[in-house]
Parts: structure tokens; C-alpha cells; sequence
């Protein structure tokens, strides 16, 4: 699977001295784990695309909404709205298929985008420990997915509103996606610290079943911060010694769900190597973002929130050719 970051980007991101010093080792990793998907196992699970990659994973909310990471949707640099159209591919268990030769398969365009304003994906303040919060986004469709009409389509349960911030403490989730199912290491020959450089996807719909961490535990594995009332961990159950598991680039976005549709959490990052042997992964928790989720299914962009529409500008005559987002 490929997880952003689960950002579940599995970013290696290091100078280009440290590179420079590295020796290449290649270690193939197997959701790295995970299982095949069945067709209609998962059928709220969606693949958000451009025109020329795959690159997050989402939930379906209703017809016209799904659920994602709002760093698949907004530039590091400078948190700005990703321009490139953004396109929804529901009903299949394979990111990269002929449509023609799967009648359940559904592409849909990405209208707008609403996410709150409080995300910031980059490090304000580098060097210091830093996580960000708010990385959850809610994306309303040009057209309906035909949920009633299409019996491999399904939509998502929302949770009720946990102020305990405790409800799934060590309940068993399912976690599904499409992202990398290798990852690419590298070792400093001088730290013997190793980093990301790539990955690789068979482009198949993979899952793993997690547990639910609690906070005090889930705060105790990371460097960075873990906010209780914004975040909810979980780990990838370990089906083998010699190939760790986790979820992975690309799987970012993609929902945790409990008890088969009631989504939990929206995937945000992985521990190094996508290895959840020993660090679990880090969740948007839904629970904390009821209110800005249904507001953005209604359309309601309210203070505490941003939102970009897709423009269309003219060719000739009623033609249209799709331009990019721009922030309402």
C-alpha cells in the first residue's frame, strides 16, 4: 500500500550531502504486506488521481463527496492548492484499468476543495519537532458517483462525537489502499541511519487489519508531537518477521475504518520504511472534524476553513478547457 505522510508520503527527503555519501540498498517490501482486495470488498474506497498519476487515497462520503488528506491536495512549498485536476476513480480494485473492460469503474472530476484552515503541511520553524494538525479534506464532485446504481460503490459511516478522545482505544480497524508495496532504502555509511529514496506499486487495491493505539502509547514512539484531540494511531498487524508492514506513499488520504464503515481516521503519515513493526502510522481524527466535514458536504465554507473551486476557461465558442484550482 502507499501511504502519504500514510506524507503517508513516505518523504525521504535529505540533503543533497548526505546523498552523496550513501551506499544503495534495495529492499522489497511486501503493503508493504497487506492482502489482495476482492472486488466489492471495499467499496467505499477511491483512488485520487491527476491526469498523468495516482496519487492519495479517499473514502467516499455520499455521491458527490469524499473524504481525503489535505496534503494530497495542496502544495508543501508554500500550502497553496494543487492545481492539476484532481479525478476520482471508485468501483475498482486496480488503480491503473481499462475502464472499458470493468463496468463497475467510475471517474469523476473534483470540483472543490475544502480543508481546514489550521493545516500547514511545512515546518514553520525547522529543526523543531513538528507534526502538522487539520490534515483531513473533503472534496465535492463535478458529477454524482451513482452510488444507488452501481452495487460495487458504497459510502461511509461518520463516527459520533468522542470527547474522551478514547472510543477505539485498542479496537481492531481495517486499512485499505493503493499505494507503494516496495520501498527504496538507503544507509548512511557514516550514521547508518537510513532514509526513503522511492517505492514501487503494483497498482492492485491492498488492505491490513490494524489495532488502535492509545494516545500515551502512540505519543511515546515519535520525535514529533501527537495531539490527542487531532490525531489517532494505529498499527498494521505483522503477518511475518522478515517482511515489516505498513501503510505507505500513495496510501495517504485513504480512511481507517471501523467495524466496516464507520471511518476513524484519514491517513496522514507512516513511520520510515513504512515499517509499523515497530512505530505505529498517524491519523486524522475524524471524530475532531465532524463540524468542518459536514459543512463542506453542504457547501458552507466557514471561517475556520479554506476552500479552492476548479475554473474552466473558454476555448471557442461553448468549448471549455479545465484551468486549475483557485482559492474562493
Amino acid at each position: 500500500m502507499r501511504f502519504s505522510g500514510v506524507v503517508l508520503f513516505v518523504l525521504g527527503l535529505t540533503t543533497s550531502l548526505v546523498i552523496e555519501y550513501v551506499s544503495a540498498r534495495l529492499d522489497a517490501e511486501g503493503i508493504v504486506g497487506g492482502t489482495n482486495a476482492k472486488p466489492g470488498q471495499f467499496k467505499y474506497q477511491i483512488s485520487l488521481e491527476t491526469e498523468h498519476d495516482s496519487r492519495c487515497g479517499g473514502g467516499i462520503l455520499d455521491d458527490h463527496h469524499v473524504l481525503t488528506a489535505a496534503h494530497c491536495v495542496t502544495n508543501f512549498a508554500d500550502n497553496s492548492f494543487q492545481e492539476d485536476l484532481l479525478i476520482v476513480l471508485a468501483g475498482v480494485t486496480e488503480a491503473k484499468i481499462d475502464e472499458s473492460k470493468s463496468p463497475s469503474a467510475v471517474r469523476v472530476k473534483v470540483e472543490r476543495i475544502f480543508i481546514p484552515k489550521e493545516y500547514i503541511g511545512r515546518n514553520p520553524k525547522p529543526g523543531k519537532p513538528f507534526r502538522s494538525v487539520g490534515d483531513i479534506a473533503v472534496l465535492k464532485l463535478r458529477d454524482s458517483l451513482g452510488l444507488k446504481d452501481n452495487p460495487m460503490l458504497s459510502k461511509l459511516q461518520l463516527p459520533q462525537p468522542d470527547d474522551s478522545y478514547s472510543a477505539y482505544d485498542n479496537e481492531d480497524a481495517v486499512i485499505a489502499g493503493f499505494g507503494w508495496n516496495w520501498v527504496y532504502m538507503r544507509e548512511n555509511p557514516l550514521t547508518h541511519i537510513e532514509f526513503e529514496v522511492g517505492g514501487a506499486s503494483t497498482d492492485k487495491l491492498r488492505f491490513a487489519e490494524a489495532k488502535v493505539i492509545e494516545y500515551r502509547k502512540c505519543k511515546k514512539s515519535f520525535y514529533s508531537p501527537v495531539y490527542k484531540k487531532k490525531h489517532i494511531c494505529a498499527q498494521v498487524y505483522q503477518n511475518g518477521i522478515y517482511e515489516p508492514e505498513g501503510i505507505c506513499s500513495g496510501d495517504s488520504g485513504s480512511p481507517l475504518v471501523y467495524n466496516e464503515t464507520t471511518v476513524i481516521g484519514v491517513a496522514n503519515s507512516s513511520p520510515k520504511g513504512c515499517r509499523e513493526d515497530v512505530e505505529p502510522a498517524v491519523y486524522a481524527r475524524v471524530s475532531s472534524h465532524l463540524d468542518f466535514i459536514r459543512n463542506a458536504m453542504k457547501g458552507k465554507k466557514t471561517s475556520d476553513m479554506r476552500s479552492a473551486t476548479f475554473k474552466r476557461g473558454f476555448l471557442l465558442l461553448r468549448w471549455f478547457t479545465d484551468k486549475k484550482y483557485a482559492e474562493d
